[in-house]
């Protein structure tokens, strides 16, 4: 594959940034650069999910993120002299109404309503040992390990986002 840049544009021709007849595609500059930060961004929550000892809620919140979710703060007024109290509420996807962003990093269930949300038509597993270190995979994806089977479990989805999303390109 050849990729030539200029100002505002990409131009990929053949390999596999083209079409399935090798074809050239031109590709706005801002949209790849903008799809290279969000898979840095997904390489880099898969990197600290491998070497977390445990989950925790902020893990959750990109996971959310990712999923739709959108975040929201409200400055709430004060009476007197006091600081204005910050509120922050979550989005849920698809929805106006608030609502909790689910402990995917620490809840089987949650990492597989994540996992199926991924990749809603493919089977995975998910084991774990006798030190309560987790292993999953997703259709046929790499063998994700982590400290726990919801960690890997929610390592196995992000791998499998970004093997979807370079499929798409």
């Amino acid at each position: 594959m050849v990729i030539i840049c200029c100002d505002k544009w990409i131009l990929s021709l053949g390999g596999s940034g083209s079409n399935s007849k090798g074809a050239t595609i031109w590709m706005p500059k801002t949209a790849v650069l903008l799809r290279s930060k969000h898979l840095m961004a997904i390489t880099g929550l898969i990197r600290e999910l491998e070497n977390a000892s445990a989950g925790q809620r902020s893990f959750d919140a990109a996971i959310g993120l990712l999923l739709g979710w959108t975040r929201k703060v409200e400055h709430l007024k004060t009476d007197g002299g006091g600081e204005a109290a910050r509120k922050v509420l979550w989005i849920a996807p698809l929805s106006d109404e608030p609502g909790n962003v689910p402990h995917f990093s620490t809840s089987i269930e949650a990492a597989l309503l994540f996992a199926r949300t991924i990749s809603p038509n493919h089977v995975g597993g998910v084991s774990w040992d006798e030190d309560g270190r987790g292993t999953a995979i997703i259709e046929g994806g790499p063998y994700c390990v982590a400290a726990s089977p919801a960690l890997a479990l929610c390592i196995a989805a992000l791998k499998a986002k970004i093997l979807k999303e370079g499929e798409e390109s």
